[in-house]
């Protein structure tokens, strides 16, 4: 449980940081 909440907080991260990269790109 704990680590998939985890694991989803990662990908949201994640996905985050490469919209972030692409609009700066």
């Amino acid at each position: 449980e704990c680590v998939t909440r985890r694991q989803a907080v990662v990908n949201q991260a994640r996905t985050l940081l490469k919209n972030n990269t692409r609009e700066n790109d």
